[in-house]
């Protein structure tokens, strides 16, 4: 996938929590080769949101694309950003899916508690 769609999916799934009320902190946080696509505020609980993007026709659905490396990579860059911001308390981690056919034709799907550090799908 390319960094010009993956950026749109990101911009989607923004938009798409805000909607719900959920307040978006900061986008495409780093530390070394570690991101957090989304990292949001639902009232007092911290949401690490990966964003996923697929091709309508791909061989896997978007919501099930995560790999157990990847969500170890998710919570170890989640551990950094509240050890780097202070931060404690309840966190969740959450998966936005955007299956698209073209930009103007896309299904959005948000999965809360979408997996546990440690676990897979």
């Amino acid at each position: 996938m390319s960094k010009k769609k993956g950026d749109w999916g990101e911009k989607i799934a923004k938009s798409y929590l805000e909607k719900k009320g959920i307040e978006v902190v900061e986008t495409n946080w780093r530390v070394g080769h570690l991101e957090l696509d989304i990292i949001a505020e639902d009232g007092d609980v911290l949401v690490f949101v990966e964003v996923k993007v697929r091709n309508w026709d791909g061989p896997l659905e978007a919501k099930y694309s995560m790999t157990e490396d990847q969500i170890d990579r998710l919570a170890k860059a989640a551990h950094c950003y509240m050890v780097h911001n202070e931060r404690d308390g309840e966190v969740r981690f959450d998966l936005v899916a955007v299956t698209y056919y073209d930009e103007k034709n896309y299904r959005t799907q948000h999965v809360e508690d979408a997996f546990f550090p440690g676990s897979i799908l």
